[in-house]
């Protein structure tokens, strides 16, 4: 757990004018495959623990927004929405609960804060915080095992419970949960959302399961609008012209397309009754998200590859053959013992001889699968059993 002990700069007194210095003690942490800076409610300044513009221009000057460049550079903000985040937490002030977490989305390059929903992702680190922080009884805590946090999430006002893994009496910090998105390994920590539905189970916020917004330029678009621990627009990928499979980079960069999105999302907020006016959506950049669904492709299965005698390997997460430059001319060599999902060292010899490592994860599921593998695939592993089999006199 990476603690920050940060020098803050504050903006001008408003009384006095001037700029003073202060310090204030946060945690810098990774939740899902978000990053975030946690505060203690109560280490803030008194003027700061009331929410307001004293609170947002301080907590922006913490992350370096807004930063006209995108970076975030004179912050701790990391220039990406899933690196741009705060949280504060303090003692509960509910009942049965342990700690309330309060939730903000911090624009990059505008001077806004967004406190209108959760973020599920960072939910994971409210627990290990609380602990690291005193918020939770010393007592609670075990050698070995597991503790429940209870929390309130003041955002969409639900209960989470986090359920932290302790080893010799400290939160866990190593593991072995990989998570996609994630380049290293770390402990896993499951968050329960506890009837994460708005009101008495309405998932669906306009009680249907679909609903048609009009948009002027777009025409009519066919949505599903879901409230579930964050309010989201679901639609189909090909309306817009996608197949459901592109990549992040191929939509943030279509400059026409996140318009279009952005009309579609003031109108589905409308929709949904988070917004009176669509000039609203405009300070509400967190919710409610888009979703693309789009139907599944034919895609080769590694229980195919297992069937044909061919190894299945699994690159670790933040490796493909983008981030490794292949393009098909190399030669691969396998090391290790081959075993249900081992891992084994993949060297890789490019034309020009040059080689190099990874690390990749045996693919095979279970000794059945092994054993279809070893004997060179489902037809010949068929034979050799037909042939061995004793036959009758």
């Amino acid at each position: 757990m990476s603690n920050v002990h940060s020098i803050v700069s504050s903006t001008s007194d408003s009384t006095v004018g001037s700029v003073r210095q202060i310090k204030i003690p946060a945690t810098y942490l990774r939740g899902g495959t978000s990053n975030g800076v946690f505060f203690k409610l109560s280490d803030l300044p008194l003027d700061a623990q009331l929410s307001g513009e004293y609170r947002d221009r301080l907590l922006l000057r913490v992350m370096g927004s807004p930063d006209a460049y995108g970076k975030q550079i004179d912050g701790m903000g990391g220039g990406s929405s899933s690196t741009s985040k705060v949280a504060l937490i303090s003692k509960s002030q509910q009942a049965d609960h342990d700690i309330d977490y309060l939730f903000g989305q911090v624009a990059i390059d505008q001077p806004q804060i967004d406190w209108s929903g959760n973020c599920g992702n960072l939910s994971a680190a409210v627990g290990p915080f609380a602990i690291e922080a005193g918020l939770i009884d010393p007592a609670r805590i075990p050698e070995q095992g597991v503790v429940e946090v209870k929390v309130w999430q003041t955002n969409i006002q639900k209960t989470l419970i986090i359920h932290v893994p302790i080893v010799n009496g400290q939160v866990q910090e190593i593991g072995d949960f990989q998570l996609d998105g994630v380049a290293f390994p770390a402990p896993e920590i499951q968050v329960e959302f506890i009837e994460p539905a708005e009101g008495q189970g309405a998932i669906f916020p306009t009680g249907n399961l679909r609903d048609c917004l009009s948009i002027p330029g777009l025409g009519d678009i066919e949505v599903t609008l879901i409230n579930a621990g964050i309010a989201t627009i679901f639609l189909d990928a090909h309306r817009l012209g996608y197949q459901g499979d592109e990549g992040q980079e191929a939509v943030n960069t279509d400059l026409e397309m996140l318009a279009k999105l952005e009309m579609i999302r003031a109108h589905g907020a409308l929709k949904m009754g988070l917004i009176e006016h669509l000039e609203q959506a405009k300070a509400r950049q967190h919710t409610p998200k888009i979703a693309f669904v789009a139907p599944s492709k034919a895609y080769l299965h590694r229980t195919n590859l297992v069937g044909m005698g061919v190894l299945p390997l699994q690159f670790m997460t933040g490796m493909n053959r983008l981030t490794l430059d292949l393009d098909g001319s190399e030669l691969f060599d396998v090391r290790g013992v081959i075993q249900p999902n081992a891992r084994l060292t993949l060297t890789i010899t490019r034309r020009d001889q040059s080689s190099f490592s990874v690390s990749v994860i045996c693919r095979l599921e279970t000794e059945d699968e092994l054993d279809v593998y070893q004997a060179g695939g489902v037809l010949p592993r068929f034979a050799e059993q037909f042939l061995t089999k004793e036959k009758p006199l």
